[in-house]
């Protein structure tokens, strides 16, 4: 999934009205050349825009809730042992 890649590996905000605009944008130009309705591409795209940072969100949460919970567990009792050697179970 996209929205997955694009939170976990990007140091951009999820929220940036500016890129979503030339996204739009650029989309809508696109389809007006090959003939599509203007108003139809820039709601599907806004609404794809707009879940994608559900997800994005969902995951930096789940990102940081884990993350801390990794680095408590770490403290507070010792790391078993499974098929990731390099995992905190």
């Amino acid at each position: 999934m996209i929205a997955g890649q694009v939170a976990l590996s990007s140091n951009t905000a999820v929220e940036d009205s500016p890129r979503d605009a030339t996204v739009i944008s650029n989309a809508v130009k696109e389809g007006e050349a090959k003939g599509l309705n203007q108003t139809l591409i820039s709601i599907s795209f806004k609404a794809q825009i707009e879940a994608s940072k559900v997800v994005q969100y969902s995951l930096l949460v789940d990102l940081h809730r884990h993350g801390a919970r990794s680095n408590q567990s770490r403290h507070h009792r010792p790391a078993r042992t499974g098929s990731d050697p390099n995992r905190n179970y």
